[in-house]
């Protein structure tokens, strides 16, 4: 067996031991979570919200609910707050409110009571306005899912064309199958070093001047 051969069956025991195979479905990989009310076990960071994540990284013990669940209990809280506001347009006896996104005049049960109570009018959004500005702030992992489909397919083609930068398109797609995993963002090392270099120089080049 070539030393080639050794290597690459080594990548693939360790990636074993990870529970990660790469171009399987991430949901299908191995985590450290767990699902407070699914009571589904050993999930990875992309079956959780980012908010969700950090509350894991902040205390290790505390009680998570993965994204399914999550959309169960946002899918039977807009029922319940359509149903609300069903009831308050047959009664016709509640105050509207502005909301600052949508400028839409609606009722109290549209609005949480913290937009109400904290905001105020001009700032207060309603709640399918303020879950939106939520979504852009904190990415769900349902969007690593699709950004590493995306780097997949990139890579594909960057091995049949042998593209000139293949190996970062390769090395994006390893990034983006390890924050599916974890859930943290990869970082860049050793991107200042230019700097000193360059800090170093002037100074040496205005001490032969004087």
């Amino acid at each position: 067996m070539s030393k080639e051969d050794e290597e690459t069956k080594e990548q693939q025991k360790q990636q074993r031991k990870l529970g990660v195979e790469t171009n399987l479905n991430p949901t299908l990989w191995h985590g450290a979570s767990s699902c407070s009310l699914c009571a589904r076990k050993r999930l990875p960071a992309c079956e959780f919200s980012q908010a969700q994540v950090k509350k894991k990284r902040a205390n290790e013990n505390a009680l998570l609910v993965c994204l399914r669940c999550s959309e169960r209990e946002e899918e039977e809280t807009t029922i319940q707050t359509m149903a609300g506001l069903k009831i308050e347009e047959e009664n016709k006896d509640s105050s509207l409110h502005e909301c600052s996104k949508c400028k839409e005049r609606k009722p109290e049960t549209a609005f949480a009571r913290s937009q109400l109570r904290n905001k105020g009018p001009g700032k207060q959004k309603c709640s399918k306005c303020a879950s939106e500005a939520d979504a852009i702030a904190n990415p769900k992992g349902e969007d690593i899912k699709k950004l590493l489909e995306e780097a997949r397919e990139q890579s594909r083609k960057a091995e049949l064309t042998n593209a000139p930068d293949k190996l970062k398109i390769f090395a994006r797609e390893a990034a983006l199958e390890a924050q599916a995993v974890t859930g943290l963002k990869p970082k860049k090392i050793g991107g200042g070093g230019g700097g000193r270099g360059r800090g170093r120089g002037g100074r040496i080049g205005g001490g032969r001047g004087r």
